[in-house]
């Protein structure tokens, strides 16, 4: 098909590119680190332009055409650009390119306050948090033991944020509101009233409505920092924002719209064809990819509308649940009709590879790899979030693994799982089950390095933060 560039980010590349690489080019005195990056982003964009028969980026400002160069090359080479604006501005690397904080590494144990319900416990890099309520008051405690309490709130709930958590509270009243956390001082000042907030599964705030001056719904994106994306007027419904640098992408329905579009920040359209649906998006080594419906099948495409390499050209039939990015490929379940047999589910990746033995009576819920082998929830919610844990092995037999509520982790080789035992919740590794712990409640069990891991669970009534070596 013919190529389309959006004006506006293609307008955008024209004005900017010339001068900031030459700006960057010039900027002296930079961290080392930042000078070995930024020398490497400028070589970056002077091989793409000479893919592309320029020179230098000075020649698309005066190209009288530039259709020939593929959009994600030219998304592409605006990320980069992106990139060298903020270390020539800030003398320093963009927040996505600077280290990841460590994890915290020590144990904690935190006293609830009297007569608490737990609402949430969340995971700040191995720092607890708890939001709970007792008969006065809501309440936030932190992993010092700083408790601070809400008293305006009926639902608590936490949020990922670019720097910190976000605490969400529900007020009596029936609104929404958004609060920077810090229970070392006072807390943060309220923003924006809400009629709803939802969050995606990994925590982060998705998007929100609020109410226009008619008294009608309106929602809106939110990216990383908290702040709301698109077009003024907002969207009937709007969801998964996705980022590549910093730029930000969404899928939305405009109001009197049946179908979903990809949208940027500024609130334009950047998928080049129509669909039945769109459903994911996925950044793939560095690119937007967008999961769509067309003629009742399933693709994923670039979007100019293009497949991905080695992607089956008629793309693949039946519901496509839990997707996610591995290994430079897109893994799913995808749901196979049988005329003769009952109908099941194959996990598969974009390329059409499928790995395992069919699974039938079975709804997908979440899944992990660990090296070869397939972890994942079976269907349904028994008890206090407990499910069991099936294993699928690389021959693709698979077993019930224990009945726990999180998936398994792997240290070195050893994979441990939590499982759920008469005396309590255990540590099952590789498939031993241990004496070391025994707690009420797990919520997190994550790696710390190739040698130990932390559990965050409820023991004897607290909240405790332990760590183990394998």
């Amino acid at each position: 098909m013919s190529e389309h560039h959006p004006s506006p980010d293609h307008s955008r590349l024209e004005s900017s590119v010339p001068h900031i690489l030459d700006m960057a080019q010039r900027a002296l005195d930079l961290p080392p680190h930042v000078e070995a990056r930024k020398q490497t982003l400028v070589e970056e964009v002077l091989a793409l332009c000479k893919k592309h028969g320029f020179s230098h980026p000075n020649e698309l400002a005066t190209s009288p055409d530039t259709s020939h160069i593929p959009f994600s090359d030219l998304e592409l080479l605006a990320d980069l650009m992106s990139k060298l604006e903020y270390i020539v501005k800030h003398c320093e690397l963009p927040p996505e390119e600077e280290p990841r904080e460590l994890v915290d590494d020590r144990e904690y144990t935190m006293e609830l306050p009297e007569d608490s319900i737990i609402a949430e416990v969340f995971d700040d890099r191995g720092r607890p948090i708890v939001t709970g309520f007792n008969k006065e008051y809501g309440f936030v405690m932190d992993h010092t033991g700083i408790v601070q309490s809400i008293e305006e709130a009926e639902e608590l709930s936490l949020a990922v944020g670019e720097r910190e958590p976000k605490l969400i509270i529900k007020t009596w009243q029936g609104i929404y509101q958004i609060c920077d956390l810090n229970l070392s001082s006072t807390r943060g000042d309220k923003k924006e009233v809400y009629v709803l907030i939802f969050k995606d599964a990994e925590h982060r705030i998705d998007h929100v409505f609020l109410e226009d001056r008619n008294g009608k719904l309106k929602c809106y994106p939110m990216d990383r920092e908290g702040k709301l994306i698109g077009r003024s007027q907002g969207y009937k419904t709007a969801r998964q924002p996705v980022a590549i640098g910093e730029n930000t992408y969404f899928v939305a329905n405009e109001e009197g719209s049946l179908r979903s579009c990809v949208y940027n920040e500024q609130g334009e359209q950047i998928n080049e064809e129509e669909y039945e649906a769109i459903d994911y998006l996925f950044v793939l080594e560095g690119r937007l990819v967008l999961q769509v419906q067309k003629n009742s099948h399933h693709f994923f495409v670039y979007p100019d509308g293009t497949l991905l390499e080695d992607e089956p050209k008629n793309g693949f039939e039946g519901p496509i649940r839990f997707p996610k990015v591995l290994d430079g490929k897109i893994h799913f379940w995808r749901k196979v009709f049988s005329p003769f047999s009952r109908d099941a589910y194959f996990f598969t990746d974009h390329t059409g590879e499928t790995f395992g033995k069919k699974m039938t009576d079975f709804t997908p819920t979440d899944w992990k790899m660990l090296g070869q082998d397939l972890f994942f929830w079976e269907s349904g919610e028994i008890a206090q979030s407990l499910k069991w844990i099936r294993h699928m092995n690389v021959l693709g037999d698979t077993r019930r693994l224990c009945f726990g509520p999180v998936l398994p982790i792997r240290i070195g080789e050893s994979v441990i799982s939590i499982g759920n035992f008469p005396d309590g919740m255990r540590m099952v590794i590789n498939r031993k089950i241990s004496s070391d712990a025994s707690f009420e409640q797990v919520y997190t069990c994550e790696a710390l390095d190739d040698h130990r891991f932390y559990v965050i669970a409820q023991e004897e009534g607290k909240i405790v933060k332990r760590v183990f070596t394998v």
